[in-house]
């Protein structure tokens, strides 16, 4: 089978090199680069937002376009979630452009999504029939399958991948989607560079580690609810604090197996939080798991 990959030198599409052989197109902002590091098949240059090189999709049997701006890296600035979304649709649409100038098409294109698509739904059961999320990662994944689903129309299979990050983390590396479990605050071990002189840690707050995404629409003033899970990161919803209002939202990133992973902190009253602060005598964390009413 002859394939057609972009977002190769990511987690999922490393592996997916291996099994595909040697008869593979491989797409990349740094071809130079990539060359170095991918050991399978042909690497051609590509921004992901342009149209492809005329030929680029040539005798392809199967596209996986993998390829997206790192949701995990930086802040979520409006610059930041532009790329986010551009490099996701706009290089979607591209990818489906090549196509309508074929006449020999590929067989099926694979195409990236996510569970962001549903947002933040409690203990509801999902399938790929439910309504979609309103909030930004949610917005981004429809427009993003939209995109994908007009190959259809040109007679190419479209397979919808929404993936979650916790299920294809590798081992010694931490997905951006996965709920981080643990409490700082005044007088305890504070995170390293600026949240480390933050005024919003004192005796009346405490500040509530999440992933960005898991943040996606919390701000200053939000009414969140904020769950006791196990150390496994699985929210208890019979201990809950419910209706607390943000009194701020702070950034921090680090790296971690080579990757910059940014982690948000959500400030919540102190006083809001004790029952479960009690609770954690018998291990777990706590951690903010969406906007009030939105579950665990």
């Amino acid at each position: 089978m002859s394939a057609f990959v972009t977002g190769a030198t990511g987690l999922i599409g490393r592996h997916l090199l291996e099994r595909l052989g040697e008869d593979v197109v491989v797409t990349s902002r740094n071809p130079e680069k990539a060359r170095g590091s991918i050991k399978h098949g042909r690497v051609i240059g590509w921004d992901g937002t342009s149209a492809l090189a005329q030929g680029a999709l040539d005798g392809v049997d199967a596209v996986f376009h993998l390829a997206g701006e790192p949701v995990a890296e930086g802040r979520w600035t409006d610059e930041k979630k532009k790329r986010i979304e551009e490099s996701r649709v706009l290089s979607t649409r591209s990818i489906v452009d090549a196509m309508k100038a074929m006449t020999t098409r590929p067989k099926v294109f694979v195409c990236g999504s996510a569970v962001g698509i549903y947002g933040s739904r409690g203990d509801e059961v999902l399938t790929e029939e439910s309504a979609p999320g309103d909030t930004f990662l949610a917005r981004v994944c429809v427009d993003w399958e939209r995109e994908a689903e007009k190959a259809e129309e040109l007679g190419v299979r479209v397979v919808r991948v929404r993936i979650d990050g916790g299920d294809y983390v590798a081992a010694g590396e931490e997905p951006w989607g996965q709920v981080v479990t643990r409490v700082v605050g005044k007088g305890e071990l504070l995170p390293s560079g600026a949240l480390a002189a933050a005024d919003a840690f004192d005796a009346r707050t405490i500040a509530v580690r999440t992933s960005l995404p898991l943040a996606d629409g919390i701000d200053a003033g939000s009414i969140v609810d904020v769950y006791l899970t196990s150390d496994e990161g699985v929210p208890k919803t019979e201990v809950v604090a419910r209706g607390l209002t943000v009194e701020s939202v702070e950034h921090d990133s680090g790296s971690f197996s080579g990757t910059t992973i940014e982690t948000v902190y959500v400030v919540v009253p102190k006083a809001g939080v004790e029952d479960l602060l009690d609770a954690l005598a018998s291990g777990g964390g706590i951690s903010v798991v969406g906007l009030a009413g939105g579950g665990a």
